[in-house]
């Protein structure tokens, strides 16, 4: 009896010593669990060594606190063997429509603490070991930004550009307005100042975005990738935001607009056309023009894609020739098979959307 009043004795003072030190035992448990797991943490993305050994700067420190106490989810934005360029999940496309939280124009409340080019910290990784960059710190590799390489953006996506810089993205290249931010827009609508250069495509249409797709391709095939924005498409633990999954629920309906133009260039088949200094341009319909080969003719027609504005000559059969999407050549015999063309006035008609 006396001996489990020893034992029960003992067992309360270890209670009470735990609850007191509670706080010293959870923090010993974590680094214990963290050592022998060798895990990253989840919540938000804080600055991990590259492999150097640096001691972190009190700006690093900062930008740390900038995150607030406020955990991330631990929920991946991705499904576990999908990439980010698989089409969304129903449920990811449904969220999508409700546009993005951080993807505002009216002042989106990005996580984007001060930068200082001459003491910049460690940089920030996502937990996948993905490199995470803030607004201030791609400005800060602009053309004329204090920091190299030359960066710049596109769809959330960051790229070192530096070989191309003294041509294309350097402080004389030509196309030095695309460092050092995101100007995805740009790319598409060829609107190269300060109110085209945004990351916002909202109003593109699906072909548009499949156009970034394909400028997309052609960065992460001939400049290196650096790392995921935090801005318009990725929050602040490199998940994407519902901007993107929005972006990739357009992207799905761009096979089926693709789908509706190989129909319309088999109805609408291209027109021939030449050209001579003499003559000057000609368009005409032949049983091949335009790769189709069919069994009529057609007659050369200015043609508008549903739901566009700008045309290009077809050879139209003479069912469609009363198609409200159907234009003739000015001063052409509309009986005609071939119609001269005058590129100063097609220039004019294009400008005007005539």
């Amino acid at each position: 009896m006396a001996s489990r009043l020893y034992l029960l004795g003992v067992a309360l003072i270890l209670v009470a010593v735990g609850y007191q030190y509670r706080g010293h035992l959870q923090c010993l448990l974590n680094h214990w669990v963290a050592d022998g797991s060798n895990s990253e943490p989840v919540e938000a993305p804080v600055p991990r060594d590259p492999g150097q050994a640096k001691k972190r700067s009190d700006h690093a420190k900062t930008n740390q606190l900038d995150t607030g106490t406020e955990s991330e989810s631990e929920t991946p934005a991705i499904e576990p063997g999908r990439s980010e360029s698989a089409p969304p999940t129903n449920a990811e496309a449904a969220d999508g429509d409700a546009g993005s939280e951080t993807g505002s124009s009216a002042g989106p409340d990005y996580y984007n603490p001060p930068f200082d080019p001459e003491n910049p910290g460690e940089p920030l990784y996502a937990a996948s070991g993905v490199r995470l960059i803030t607004l201030n710190e791609l400005a800060a590799h602009g053309p004329n930004g204090p920091l190299e390489p030359v960066w710049l953006a596109l769809m959330g996506r960051v790229y070192d550009v530096q070989k191309g810089a003294e041509h294309y993205y350097g402080p004389k290249g030509g196309y030095n307005f695309f460092s050092g931010r995101d100007g995805t827009r740009a790319f598409v609508t060829g609107k190269f100042d300060d109110e085209g250069l945004i990351d916002d495509v909202e109003g593109l249409s699906p072909l548009e975005l499949g156009e970034m797709e394909n400028w997309l391709k052609f960065y992460d095939t001939d400049y290196t990738f650096v790392g995921k924005l935090i801005a318009r498409y990725y929050n602040k633990d490199g998940s994407p935001t519902k901007a993107w999954y929005k972006y990739r629920k357009m992207l799905g309906e761009q096979e089926k607009i693709k789908a509706l133009q190989k129909e319309l260039e088999k109805r609408y088949p291209g027109c021939n056309s030449k050209w001579s200094e003499k003559e000057g341009g000609k368009v005409f319909c032949s049983e091949k023009s335009g790769g189709i080969q069919r069994d009529w003719v057609g007659y050369p027609r200015r043609f508008f894609a549903p739901g566009t504005k700008t045309w290009r000559c077809a050879c139209i059969h003479k069912r469609d020739l009363d198609s409200p999407h159907v234009k003739p050549y000015p001063d052409c015999d509309p009986d005609s098979t071939l119609c001269q063309v005058d590129s100063k006035k097609m220039k004019e008609l294009r400008e005007q959307g005539l």
